[in-house]
């Protein structure tokens, strides 16, 4: 069964960005897909050093087995002066190697309406550069209008999140 790995990098406690990650998630396993779900408010993970996984502590090093046993993934982050987090940025750091060759949607969450731009096209491009992953369209953004009590309330992002997940899916190269 493909394995579609969520990874939700807001570090805030009330983040849209992971209810839009958990939506994403309930999609893939509404489909039929294994869908695995990482949350990074609940890790606690070092600052990238560029050493090998070999030399970082056994979480770090489990946790890029499970990145590496994924077929595809969804990255959801919140965008930070117009560009991916922190967070974001050193969770690839570490981990993006174990996605290469794979497929990878992007899920972002902004303030406004257009602020997402710049920071989707510096994350497509690091991943496809740096570890041949392709992303697949359509880029999933949201902001604050998208959200109502705690809930993403969109159809028209439920519908690209449910597009993503098909994308994903088509023609993955699984081992």
């Amino acid at each position: 069964m493909m394995k579609i790995l969520v990874i939700q990098t807001s570090l805030s406690q009330n983040a849209n960005t992971a209810i839009l990650a958990k939506k994403a998630y309930d999609i893939i396993n509404e489909k039929g897909f294994q869908g695995e779900f990482i949350d990074l408010r609940e890790r606690t993970l070092p600052f990238c050093n560029g050493g090998k996984i070999e030399n970082y502590d056994a979480e770090v090093q489990a946790l890029y087995k499970e990145v590496e046993a994924a077929d595809a993934y969804m990255i959801a982050y919140p965008i930070y002066n117009y560009t991916f987090s922190g967070a974001c940025k050193n969770f690839l750091d570490l981990f993006q190697s174990g996605m290469a060759d794979k497929k990878a949607g992007i899920l972002c969450n902004s303030g406004g309406i257009r602020s997402f731009n710049f920071g989707a096209g510096e994350l497509m491009m690091s991943m496809a550069f740096h570890n041949n992953v392709t992303l697949v369209q359509p880029v999933v953004h949201t902001w604050w209008e998208d959200f109502k009590d705690q809930e993403l309330v969109s159809e028209k992002v439920i519908e690209k999140l449910s597009l993503m997940v098909d994308r994903l899916s088509v023609n993955t190269h699984t081992e």
